[in-house]
């Protein structure tokens, strides 16, 4: 019901608001939000908010970057890999992706 709904997105926004620096409360949200088939502007929003908290942290940058890849914006998922990239420049498979990627463009 939306009552649930609305309950459950307080509660996690509540849990963001009390301790902001925790990703897994950012990821939660963000998580709630596509299963509940959100708004896509909403997830960004969301997804925004967690990287700037962050830091820019390569977990909440993994989840953005298949969250575009899931939404078939591909451009925007190599993007957000190349950063994941930079700063794990030894990562075999995150360059095996963008390359995997880049044959879509």
């Amino acid at each position: 019901s939306l009552g649930a709904y609305d309950a459950a997105e307080e509660a996690f926004r509540q849990a963001i608001a009390v301790q902001p620096q925790i990703v897994q409360n950012h990821l939660a949200l963000i998580n709630f939000f596509i299963r509940q088939n959100a708004d896509p502007e909403k997830i960004e929003m969301a997804f925004a908010y967690a990287l700037e908290m962050s830091g820019r942290t390569h977990n909440v940058l993994i989840e953005y970057a298949q969250w575009f890849e899931g939404n078939n914006d591909i451009a925007r998922a190599v993007a957000v890999w190349e950063e994941v990239l930079s700063n794990d420049q030894g990562n075999i498979a995150v360059k095996e992706k963008i390359a995997q990627l880049k044959k879509k463009l």
